[in-house]
């Protein structure tokens, strides 16, 4: 624990420098972060409705009807083949039965699973019908090497205020996730590597381009057509000449904050958390609008989660020792 908290420590300091450099900036008129040619996504609102009905309720909701028939057995007392039911003098008063539970490893990785199957179908769904390509959906590796450094210095500006804020709402309302309980539950490494794959990794892949790329895009498309053609907005399609981006002109921020709203409402009932993660949504979504690329969001969010899953491991000491 010591070695995590002095971690911490150095990313709060790292934080605190690009805090004030970036004040600097601020405070000199300079813009915060250059902007890409804005290329609006070609997918409109019925798209948007259909993936993430798909994606984030019916998929998951069949993975989950899976996963209830993969259940640990409590242990029960040996019945004779010949008899199923006791004779009547040797009834006993009736025992709470302990109900069987899913295997939190298999859980695990079917929720790995779910989210990956859909990404495949959503690609899919989405190259068929508007012949998309990496850059649509923010996964060109065009700029990489500088989208990757993008996304670690976010990391250091955003995440340690958004942990700072989750700490002080922790103090009045009591934090939740079921990601805790299962850390809690089942110690075992084979669980936390599970775990770790599933909400670490394939989860901030999954909800940024849900999120950023599928919602806010959409909305930024909305934004700059506006009202002029309906059809446009609702069913989508190529546009015959993009929007051009006047460097003096900035386009409208409301998409982010929209995206961010929804994004927190989504983590409801986790105690106070959507309140923190609604403006770690407010940046991801920023860099999303100002690069066209889902990649520094992916690494902000991948980072945050791997940290907690590691902080919480050795909290609870979910991890023993090998």
């Amino acid at each position: 624990m010591i070695v995590l908290y002095v971690i911490a420590g150095i990313c709060c300091l790292i934080s605190l420098g690009l805090w004030v450099g970036l004040l600097r900036r601020i405070s000199t008129g300079q813009s915060l972060l250059a902007q890409d040619p804005q290329e609006l996504v070609p997918w409109g609102l019925l798209d948007v409705y259909l993936i993430f009905a798909v994606s984030v309720f019916l998929i998951p909701l069949v993975f989950a009807l899976i996963a209830g028939g993969l259940t640990v057995q409590p242990p029960q007392a040996p019945v004779s083949e010949t008899s199923v039911l006791p004779a009547a003098s040797n009834l006993q008063p009736a025992v709470p039965v302990e109900q069987p539970q899913p295997r939190l490893f298999d859980q695990a990785l079917l929720q790995a699973n779910s989210k990956v199957l859909a990404l495949i179908i959503v690609f899919v769904y989405l190259y068929s019908r508007h012949r998309i390509d990496a850059h649509d959906v923010g996964l060109s590796f065009s700029h990489l090497r500088s989208n990757v450094k993008l996304g670690l210095i976010g990391f250091f500006l955003i995440v340690p205020p958004v942990i700072a804020l989750q700490s002080l709402l922790t103090m009045w309302v009591p934090y939740e996730h079921p990601t805790l309980n299962a850390l809690t539950a089942d110690r075992s490494t084979l669980t936390f590597l599970a775990i770790l794959v599933s909400a670490g990794i394939v989860t901030p892949v999954f909800e940024e381009f849900i999120f950023r790329v599928l919602i806010q895009g959409f909305l930024q498309r909305w934004a700059a057509i506006g009202q002029k053609n309906l059809s446009l907005i609702l069913l989508g399609g190529q546009l015959t000449e993009q929007p051009a981006v006047e460097t003096h002109k900035r386009m409208p921020l409301w998409p982010i904050f929209a995206s961010a709203a929804i994004f927190a409402l989504m983590h409801s009932g986790q105690g106070p958390a959507p309140i923190p993660l609604y403006f770690l949504a407010i940046g991801l979504g920023y860099l999303y609008w100002r690069t066209h690329s889902a990649i520094p969001a992916i690494i902000i969010h991948l980072l945050l989660n791997v940290w907690s899953l590691i902080f919480l491991a050795v909290q609870n000491s979910a991890v023993p020792p090998n």
